[in-house]
């Protein structure tokens, strides 16, 4: 039996001739195809950006450019990939993690708790594709970062968003390989940022990977509408119990991981391998503030999302058969 993976990007031989021609155009560096991917990006919800190697080269541009530096503090959930967190301390500042509400986000008030005098930014995570009260975050007064690498969404909304971030991992919502970009409506900070990445503070994107983005992105409608269509087949299928929080949660146009969560779910399922074949993944691989050796006592939400949480496999390249195997095993879960 085949495993069915927990991700896989979905390629077709429209990508493979994009990739094709590039490699015969000879142009392979950054060039003219990664202009026409910043600005395409752009055009399904973002201003122009700034395209890097990787989304966290992208976020640590975006902090950068917010003048982010030795001694500043910035606050972020813990429930969080730890690269986040490494992306400030890349600066020379200091990470701040902060607990969670009952929907695996930070909200203002979480926030607001863990601001200092030092507080420079904060970064809102748009995990699972959930949207981040971005807003609200805003009104405490430090400008804020929208992680996205989970959430590509045309026309979201860029009320208090100083900066987004987007990672194009072969893992997310679409892919260059590697990847990520900076997008900003302020273009003051995407000047900085490109400064920065250009005098090597961040790595290039290829234009041999932009052209896998640029094909990508012509039919990413595509990748969202089979998202949704798996997602609504598993809300279907699944026990009301287990789906009941994420149902509960501010979801946006992209549902990037299905979440199922019950109390001590995670703990007693094989989280980090495959359960008959289909694989499965805790919400995130570790919180933040145990990496920085912090009590768990300040995170009681996040550690119990931790502990009652696990990602079923939802991408665009599951096929109906797949997604039959993994309704089955997921069922079975208590």
């Amino acid at each position: 039996m085949t495993p069915v993976p927990h991700s896989r990007p979905w390629v077709t031989a429209e990508d493979r001739a994009a990739v094709d021609a590039a490699l015969l155009s000879g142009a392979l560096a950054t060039g003219e195809r990664v202009a026409r991917f910043e600005a395409a990006l752009g055009g399904i919800g973002a201003p122009p950006g700034v395209a890097t190697d990787g989304g966290t080269a992208a976020l640590r541009l975006a902090l950068h450019a917010l003048g982010v530096g030795p001694g500043d503090e910035v606050v972020l959930p813990t429930y969080v990939c730890f690269s986040v967190a490494s992306a400030v301390q890349s600066l020379g500042a200091r990470p701040v993690p902060a607990d969670v509400g009952e929907d695996w986000l930070m909200g203002p008030a979480e926030a607001a708790a863990r601001l200092t005098p030092r507080t420079r930014a904060v970064v809102a995570v748009d995990v699972f594709g959930l949207r981040s009260p971005v807003e609200a975050l805003a009104a405490l007064g430090p400008p804020v970062i929208v992680d996205a690498c989970q959430a590509l969404v045309p026309g979201a909304p860029w009320a208090g968003a100083a900066a987004r971030v987007y990672s194009f991992h072969a893992t997310k919502c679409l892919t260059t390989g590697e990847g990520g970009l900076v997008a900003s409506p302020d273009a003051g900070l995407l000047d900085r940022a490109r400064a920065a990445r250009d005098a090597g503070k961040g790595g290039r994107l290829s234009d041999l990977a932009a052209a896998l983005g640029l094909s990508q992105l012509g039919r990413y409608p595509d990748f969202l509408a089979r998202r949704r269509a798996l997602a609504e087949r598993l809300l279907v299928a699944m026990p009301a119990a287990l789906t009941a929080r994420f149902v509960a949660a501010p979801r946006g146009e992209c549902v990037f991981r299905f979440p199922l969560s019950a109390p001590g779910l995670a703990a007693r399922t094989p989280v980090r391998g495959d359960l008959h074949g289909v694989c499965l993944r805790p919400g995130v691989d570790a919180l933040v503030h145990r990496a920085l050796g912090l009590p768990d006592v300040a995170f009681p939400r996040a550690c119990a999302r931790f502990a009652d949480t696990v990602s079923v496999p939802l991408h665009p390249s599951l096929s109906d058969d797949e997604l039959d195997r993994v309704i089955e095993v997921a069922r079975a879960l208590r």
